[in-house]
């Protein structure tokens, strides 16, 4: 369970919040520090499935470093998402929203492991990202938690709102437990804050008391007095018939119009004695009367007890309802990082090739698991459609992401196309037609691949590039999307993807004669890369050799 454990006083914002810490706002007056423990997410000590653990190490180990780091990272809009597939509460799904785009504001560590990038990127600290079984613990025993989470949430039938979002929840409850185990759960500093009573407030809930209860005129007025002698706003000694007693364990501050109630358990427990039969139904709406000032302060007492109540009781709900929706956004960005791990870690070709050693043939894959490989680039995608000049490093980001899928897949056609080759010198044409299957599944992951490059490039990189460096990257990125195009293409196709090709070749060489170094990087990759198109699609290899 999360536990309260300071105040901001001078507002969230200033606030040094640690790992799993967020804020937690009560009213206009008093927001708190709700954290999580760490045995919460304990991701040491698990008994895990050995045979699993040992696959999953495997699959990890044969990731590099920028692999694993492209895999572990989730867009901003693929959350909410999943959110609103999995979660039928409308209050939920807004509070999960709310939170999210609360981290995304501050940066705060507040799901770690999980990490929040100020673009929304979702993903997990480097210790985590390396340790394969902290990563195996994070991903299959704290990530099953996610649906008999949401399961268990008790709903509404007639609206599907969960309890915690209930408009019901808002109402204070009759006195139980529920008190006591918000006040367990409280630091020192917050319960002093708690008992801090501001004297205006338990005015207003005073004024609604008694009229609630249509007390005389007489009597009001009593209450009153009694209520301002409290607050230190008149003298207890010129009342007749005033208990000093009755209000021991209450301090007043005139100056900062403050009421300091003793922070003992057992003095809170018997304050709010006083105001069960208020919510229990013990007292209706009928005539009362305050005919003595020590009868006054006893009424006075019991508003006391009421306002502490509503605010422990608001509290109290307010805390579920947050950690609720904390563990709704760790668990659905833990499900979201495992399943781009999984699709990072066993593209669609090499599950192609991984058939191939199968005596039935398969039939080809489907569009899901085609569309596969574009929800891995889904982060650069989003970054590619900002429509803004990207950074080098984002820039070189969004090269390795595009080419790291398209590497494999590449390499996945070749390794085909020769088998099949081979499979036709042999005679065997089951099974050459079989591998010619899988060869023309993963041209069509190629064709959606470059597409989704080339019409980022064309629609938003090239346009918003400024820099001579950013113009001279992006059309060389063209030159060689459509060049990978142009390897596997026959007739026409290959002859428009060659043309394509060099346009975009010629433009990067253009700009980079003209405004970059010819020592650059971006130029001596630029006049490598072209090379490799005169020599492997023109068939032109003297211009190469030069």
């Amino acid at each position: 369970m999360a536990r309260l454990v300071a105040v901001c006083r001078d507002g969230e914002e200033e606030f040094p919040f640690e790992r799993r810490q967020i804020p937690l706002y009560i009213d206009d007056t008093l927001t708190m520090v709700m954290e999580f423990p760490d045995n919460v997410l304990n991701l040491d000590g698990h008994q895990n499935n050995g045979a699993q653990l040992k696959q999953f190490i495997q699959r990890h180990g044969m990731l590099k470093q920028q692999d694993l780091s492209i895999a572990m990272v989730v867009t901003s809009h693929e959350v909410p998402s999943a959110l609103s597939q999995l979660v039928p509460c409308v209050g939920c799904r807004r509070s999960v929203e709310r939170l999210f785009a609360q981290l995304v504001e501050s940066g705060n560590p507040a799901l770690e492991p999980l990490t929040v990038g100020p673009k929304g990127v979702l993903s997990v600290t480097g210790s985590c990202m390396t340790d394969a079984k902290k990563l195996y613990t994070l991903f299959y025993v704290h990530g099953s938690k996610l649906n008999d989470m949401i399961d268990a949430i008790p709903k509404s039938k007639k609206n599907k709102r969960c309890q915690l979002h209930s408009l019901d929840t808002h109402k204070p409850k009759p006195l139980g437990g529920c008190w006591m185990d918000g006040w367990e759960l409280m630091s020192q500093e917050c319960r002093d804050e708690v008992v801090l009573i501001d004297s205006s407030c338990l005015l207003e809930t005073l004024e609604t008391y008694l009229r609630k209860h249509r007390f005389c005129t007489d009597c009001k007025n009593k209450v009153l007095r009694a209520y301002n002698i409290l607050i230190g706003e008149l003298d207890c000694s010129k009342e007749k018939g005033y208990c000093a007693a009755l209000y021991e364990g209450l301090r007043c501050c005139p100056h900062e119009r403050h009421i300091h109630v003793c922070c003992e358990t057992d003095f809170i427990a018997h304050l709010l004695g006083r105001v069960e039969p208020e919510f229990t139904g013990g007292y209706e709406r009928r005539e009362r009367h305050a005919k003595t000032i020590d009868i006054a302060q006893e009424e006075v007492l019991t508003c006391l007890g009421i306002h502490l109540y509503e605010r422990l009781h608001r509290i109290w709900q307010k805390l579920r309802a947050e950690e609720q929706t904390w563990q709704m956004l760790f668990y659905l960005g833990v499900d979201a990082l495992r399943k781009s791990f999984e699709r990072q870690g066993l593209p669609v070709s090499q599950a192609g090739l991984r058939l191939l050693d199968s005596s039935e043939p398969e039939p080809p894959a489907s569009t899901s698991q085609i569309a596969g490989i574009t929800e891995m680039v889904e982060p650069m995608k989003k970054l590619a459609g900002m429509d803004v000049e990207l950074t080098a490093e984002e820039r070189n980001f969004l090269s390795v992401t595009y080419k790291n899928v398209i590497g494999a897949t590449r390499a996945s056609w070749r390794i085909m196309s020769s088998l099949e080759q081979k499979e036709g010198n042999k005679g065997g044409e089951d099974k050459r037609k079989m591998i010619g299957k899988y060869r023309q599944m993963v041209e069509t992951e190629l064709k959606l691949i470059c597409g989704d490059v080339l019409d980022a490039l064309d629609k938003h990189l090239i346009p918003a590039a400024t820099t001579g460096k950013s113009k001279v990257f992006y059309y060389e990125m063209k030159g060689d999307y459509h060049r990978y195009l142009a390897e596997f293409a026959t007739g026409n196709d290959r002859k428009e993807a060659a043309e394509n090709s060099l346009v975009a070749y010629k433009a990067a060489s253009d700009i980079a004669v003209r405004e970059i170094s010819p020592v650059h990087p971006i130029h001596l990759c630029l006049a490598l890369h072209f090379s490799i198109f005169s020599c492997e699609i023109l068939n032109f290899p003297d211009p190469a050799c030069r």
